[in-house]
């Protein structure tokens, strides 16, 4: 059985958050941020091919290689047009490991989905559930994982690029994960600045990155999973 994309949400999402997961309700400052926010649509992007499309996943997997421990904040539009805003933390693999990832949803919403590097889990305080799903059963794992080739990892769907963005689309190749997922890149730097997902319902989230910022270290307690169905720990709270 396929996994739906999960980023509805990275988190997410990747997290409906991807299409596990409920949208949280809109919140006052979401409105504003995601004006700020929200990547313009791109003006007539142009597919690219032959030596141009394999210059362009390259550099893209190289800048996001690059990545180590960055936070700041995020604006995600779900597919039923709710828009809600947050607090983003990640940490990229290395070596061996599987990196890490924090979404931490703005009041009222209290919904966060975290990455730790072998599951990622939605935690709905406000229902007091928490469910959870192998990270390579999701989108994440390809933004995560140590040594991103996107060429090699993923099946590519199309490369384009516009004034203002590089759009790459991938499926997953082992065909676990349905849908797309389109990273939006900086056509110059390569950095990532959005990521839009399909999912096998036809179904659109989109979340935008803002105010990143690298930083030397992330504490772990950012990404421990909180088991919200264990009475044990609901007690503990």
């Amino acid at each position: 059985m396929k996994t739906p994309l999960l980023f509805s949400t990275v988190a997410a999402a990747a997290l409906t958050a991807l299409a596990l997961i409920a949208a949280p309700a809109p919140n006052a400052a979401a409105q504003t941020a995601l004006a700020r926010a929200q990547v313009a649509a791109p003006a007539a992007p142009v597919a690219l091919s032959s030596a141009a499309r394999t210059e362009a996943l390259t550099r893209a997997s190289a800048a996001l290689n690059r990545v180590a421990n960055v936070q700041g904040r995020f604006a995600q539009i779900a597919p039923n047009g709710a828009r809600s805003t947050g607090a983003v933390y990640l940490s990229r693999g290395q070596a061996n490991r599987v990196g890490r990832l924090r979404f931490e949803y703005d009041a009222p919403a209290q919904f966060l989905v975290i990455a730790d590097g072998v599951n990622v889990a939605t935690i709905d305080r406000a229902l007091k559930s928490t469910t959870r799903v192998g990270i390579g059963e999701t989108p994440l794992y390809f933004l995560l994982k140590p040594n991103i080739d996107l060429d090699r990892d993923t099946r590519i769907v199309q490369v384009a690029r516009s004034t203002s963005d590089l759009l790459i689309s991938v499926r997953d190749r082992t065909n676990r994960v349905e849908g797309v997922l389109t990273l939006i890149l900086d056509p110059t730097t390569y950095g990532l600045k959005a990521w839009e997902v399909v999912d096998g319902a036809r179904q659109t989230t989109r979340l935008t990155l803002t105010e990143q910022r690298a930083v030397a270290s992330l504490s772990p307690r950012l990404f421990v999973i909180e088991d919200l169905n264990d009475p044990t720990a609901r007690r503990k709270r």
